[in-house]
């Protein structure tokens, strides 16, 4: 019931921050630059730009909910957890894109979000790997 209610709250969150009018970034754009030029002073290769970051929220955004998805479904249907975190994102985009004329739709958030999904369901089968070999050596000690 627990990881149920975390992947609604998960859902909930990204759905609101996808369907925000406005960008969500807006108002810790410059927070976001001064923070990017703080860590390029202190070794972080001056190539990587805000746009970077920016990509590397839209693959964060969806690790948990890839996670969470995949630990709620069988094992053998990793794939499902994968195809429903790409149709949220595709759905939100193409909301945004009819409906939000602030944002910009991007296919390229849709694979950036996959990616973030991707990883997220690796996660959820490490996680039961490493459960999985837990009980085994367990029950190899008590046999």
């Amino acid at each position: 019931m627990v990881l149920w209610l975390c992947a609604v709250g998960a859902a909930g969150v990204v759905t609101a921050i996808l369907l925000n009018p406005t960008p969500v970034d807006r108002p810790v754009y410059g927070h976001v630059l001064k923070a990017l030029a703080w860590l390029q002073a202190r070794g972080v290769p001056s190539w990587v730009t805000y746009d970077d970051v920016e990509r590397l929220a839209n693959v964060a955004l969806f690790i948990l909910p890839g996670l969470l998805v995949s630990l709620l479904l069988a094992r053998k249907r990793w794939w499902l957890a994968l195809a429903l975190c790409l149709g949220l994102s595709a759905a939100m985009e193409l909301a945004q894109h009819l409906f939000l004329p602030e944002r910009s739709a991007s296919s390229v958030d849709v694979l950036l979000n996959g990616a973030g999904a991707l990883i997220g369901v690796l996660l959820g089968s490490a996680l039961r790997n490493l459960g999985a070999a837990r009980r085994l050596r367990r029950t190899c000690r008590q046999g």
